[in-house]
Formats: C-alpha cells, sequence, structure tokens
C-alpha cells in the first residue's frame, strides 16, 4: 500500500496502486473524495458528479443509474421517471409483440383488460385472416362515433344506444333486451331467410324466392286476431275476404261478395259449382245425409246414412241420372205427394202402387188428346179427346171373359158389329143396334135400314 501524506502533491504525472485501487484520505484519517478537473469523485457516499460521461465501451451498472429528470433505472430495466418518458421520435418497443409509436397509435397482437378513459377514435386495421371484430365506443362522446371500418359501415349513438351497420352476423342467440328492430325502411331479409318466433321456431315468415309463407310449425293454433280483418288485393283496391266480429265473414270474387254467413246460416250469390265433390249435411243425434255428383257413375245421388250421428252405411234413396232420369232405387220406398201425404207412389218389390187419400182422383189430359192405357209396352184402351174409351185396335180386346164377367152394362143404345168377320150360323157380317121403347124393344138393321119389333112374351 502506498501513502502520500503531504497537503498537496505537485509534478506527478501517473500513480500506480498495487492492488488495483487507490483511496484518497482526509487529514484526519478518514476517506474523501476527489475532484479531477470539475468532476467530484465522492468515495465516501458512492455518489459521483460528472459534467459528462463519455463512455466508448460497455458500461455495466450493478446498482441503480440516476440522472436529471429520471428517477432511477434499476438494473433489471424498469424505469422510474419523475416526468415521464419521452420518445421524441421513433417508436418504442416492448419486445416484439407491443409497439408505441410517436403519432399515438399502439400497435399489439393482444389487448386484455378494460380500455377506459375518453377516445375520440379507435381505429382497427383490415385484418384478412381475423372473422372477429370488437370494437370500443365511448359512452361520453355526441353523436354517431363512425368505427373506421371498410366503407364506415358501423356507429354508435351513445346519447340514443343505437348501434349501425350494414348487415349483422350471427344466430342472434345472445341478444336480449330487444323492444323493437327496423327503421324508416323496414327490415330487409334475403330469399329463405326466416323471421322465426318461439322457443321451437314455431311460426316462421318467409320467402324462398317463388311464394311467401306465414307457417305454424309447432303447437296450438296460429290466430289473426283483430275486430276486422280482410284480406285486400296487391295494389289494395278490392277486398278478397272480410272477417267481422260478431258479423259477417264474406269471400269475394272481383271485389263482389259471393259468399256470406248470416245469423242462420249462410247466403251465395251467383253459379255454385261443386266439380266431382259431396255435400254432407249433418245434425247431432239424427241420420246424416249427403248430395253425391258421381253415385253409380255420373249420376246424382241423394243419400242417408243408416246410423245415428255418424257418416257411415249411406243408402242412395234418390237418384237423378246421368240423362236426368230421376228414379227412387228402394222398394217400399214412397214418394208423397201433398202437405198430408194425400198420393203416395212406390214398388213394393213386387207391384207398383200410385194411392189416393183425400178427394177425388183424376187422370186426364189438358189438351185434345187421347188418353192411353197399355200392358206389355202396347196400347190396349184408350179416352180420346172426345171423351169415348175405345180399344186401340177393332174385334181385338174384350171386356169380361167367359170366367170374369161383368155384372151389368148400364147403356143408351146398344150397338151390335161385327163387320171385318163373320157368324157362326150363316157366315155373313152384320151390324144392328137395340133399342128400347115404351113397352117393346126394336132392331134397326144398319146395313138394310130395316126395322124390326121383338116380341116378348110377358111372365110375370
Amino acid at each position: 500500500m502506498t501513502v502520500i501524506r503531504p497537503n498537496s502533491v505537485s509534478g506527478i504525472n501517473s500513480i500506480t496502486a498495487q492492488a488495483d485501487e487507490i483511496k484518497v484520505f482526509k487529514s484526519n484519517g478518514t476517506q474523501g473524495g476527489l475532484i479531477i478537473g470539475g468532476a467530484n469523485l465522492n468515495a465516501t457516499s458512492g455518489i459521483s458528479t460528472l459534467l459528462a460521461l463519455n463512455v466508448t465501451g460497455n458500461v455495466s451498472i450493478a446498482g441503480t443509474l440516476t440522472y436529471q429528470d429520471v428517477t432511477n433505472v434499476d438494473s433489471i430495466g424498469i424505469i422510474t421517471a419523475r416526468a415521464g418518458v419521452n420518445v421524441s421520435a421513433g417508436q418504442l418497443d416492448v419486445g416484439g409483440n407491443i409497439k408505441l409509436g410517436n403519432a399515438g397509435v399502439i400497435t399489439a397482437t393482444t389487448f386484455v383488460g378494460n380500455l377506459t378513459g375518453t377516445a375520440t377514435q379507435v381505429s382497427l386495421a383490415s385484418q384478412s385472416l381475423d372473422t372477429d371484430c370488437f370494437p370500443v365506443f365511448s359512452l361520453t362522446a355526441t353523436g354517431n362515433q363512425t368505427l373506421h371500418t371498410k366503407s364506415n359501415r358501423l356507429s354508435f349513438n351513445s346519447a340514443t344506444g343505437a348501434l349501425s351497420a350494414t348487415s349483422f352476423v350471427g344466430d342472434g342467440s345472445n341478444l336480449t333486451g330487444i323492444s323493437q328492430v327496423g327503421g324508416s325502411t323496414g327490415v330487409n331479409f334475403n330469399d329463405n331467410t326466416k323471421a322465426q318466433f318461439g322457443t321451437s321456431n314455431d311460426l316462421q315468415i318467409f320467402h324462398n324466392g317463388s311464394h311467401s309463407y306465414i307457417g305454424d310449425y309447432g303447437t296450438g293454433t296460429l290466430r289473426i286476431e283483430g275486430s276486422e280483418i280482410g284480406i285486400i288485393s296487391a295494389d289494395g283496391s278490392k277486398t278478397m275476404a272480410q272477417f267481422v266480429e260478431n258479423g259477417a265473414v264474406s269471400l269475394r270474387h272481383n271485389n263482389g261478395i259471393k259468399f256470406a254467413t248470416l245469423t242462420n246460416g249462410v247466403q251465395t250469390t251467383g253459379s255454385e259449382f261443386i266439380s266431382e265433390g259431396t255435400i254432407y249435411l249433418e245434425k247431432g243425434g239424427v241420420h246424416h245425409h249427403r248430395i253425391l255428383s258421381n253415385d253409380t257413375g255420373n249420376d246424382l245421388g241423394f243419400q242417408q246414412s243408416a246410423d245415428n250421428g255418424a257418416n257411415t252405411n249411406f243408402t242412395t234413396y234418390l237418384r237423378i241420372n246421368n240423362g236426368g232420369n230421376i228414379s227412387l232405387p228402394v222398394d217400399s220406398q214412397v214418394l208423397n205427394l201433398g202437405a198430408s201425404q194425400d198420393m203416395q207412389l212406390y214398388h213394393n218389390g213386387t207391384d207398383s202402387y200410385i194411392l189416393n187419400a183425400t178427394g177425388n182422383f183424376r187422370i186426364g189430359q189438358y189438351n185434345n188428346a187421347n188418353l192411353k192405357f197399355f200392358t206389355s209396352n202396347s196400347t190396349r184402351w184408350e179416352i180420346n179427346g172426345s171423351g169415348h174409351f175405345l180399344p186401340d185396335a177393332n174385334n181385338s180386346f174384350d171386356i169380361g171373359s167367359t170366367s170374369l164377367r161383368v155384372r151389368n152394362i148400364y147403356t143408351f143404345d146398344l150397338h151390335l158389329s161385327n163387320e171385318g168377320s163373320k157368324n157362326d150360323v150363316d157366315g155373313t157380317w152384320g151390324d144392328w143396334t137395340l133399342q128400347e121403347g115404351e113397352s117393346d124393344m126394336f132392331m134397326i138393321n144398319n146395313r138394310s135400314g130395316k126395322k124390326f119389333k121383338i116380341k116378348m112374351e110377358e111372365v110375370s
């Protein structure tokens, strides 16, 4: 150890220490500092003051480096500054993922936690590989705050709480508290995009590109409620159907009512067409009826059910044939005419009957024509237009027979003629008239004109 004790030393160009250190002591024996050209090297406090320090090599600091306006920079790189850290140019890089530029732009791989404070704009750079975008808006800003996306298609109004965008993507399952959608221009849905309601999408409204649908695909009834409901034409000029509470239901054609309900039934206007259908007429507890347009081919059939209160076991009781004929196709089925069923027509399976129960039974002609009676599809007798009862053919039909005789014949004159034939005595034919006198009977030969009196013997 080398010790230099004088108060001042001059003329020494170099000092070489043997133990790689030089210690400076005060006159009282305590260690002091060393001032060299304005540089104060204080060995006691360990704090040295330099006007400038130029280090051409590396500087290793085991403790804390303190300089003007900086509180400290410790050995692991934590900077504590009295008035902040100012990067006047370039950017401050923290690792390889965070960059702070001098223009105020912070770039980072991820941000974690809440962003607080007031910002006039938050810009999210376009990321071609990113599918999710989480914008941040200031709640204290006024007016619409636009998020700078492509074409500025997203904005938020903090005063009204409205978020506006060109389109929203997602199933909307996490959206809550929505009480209104749309605006002055409405809500648009693409083809086959459905507006769905209900937990199980029970009600669906959509357009498939060709047709529009309102579908109830779940439980319950599709209910359209209102005091008056109308189905209107596309241009709004004509009503196609109308439903009035406690009133009529009407169906229209070209705005004219064709079918309407009444208090006691329905009313139709114009012609009614049923194409090969069936009309059922039902009433509880009684036989049901139906009208068929194709009963046994193209016939119109009127049927009745054999079972009370059921549409089963129908039988046709009246049929209008394809050619217009009317038939009662069931034996013993009676056609009743008159308020009290006064006249009846029926066939019992063996015979046919025409019965009259009240007043005279009249069969006649309104015009001057014959009333003909026929059997085996041939006319036998007739009553001509003058009222005469005549056989349909001369010398062909009898009244009575050898076993079934007419009891009495009441006549004015009796005309006898076998013209066209001959008798069995002399083989001639004659034409005679039998007339009655007061006391005698007379015969007139209509061929010769001779008159004869019949001689009679009184017996009592």
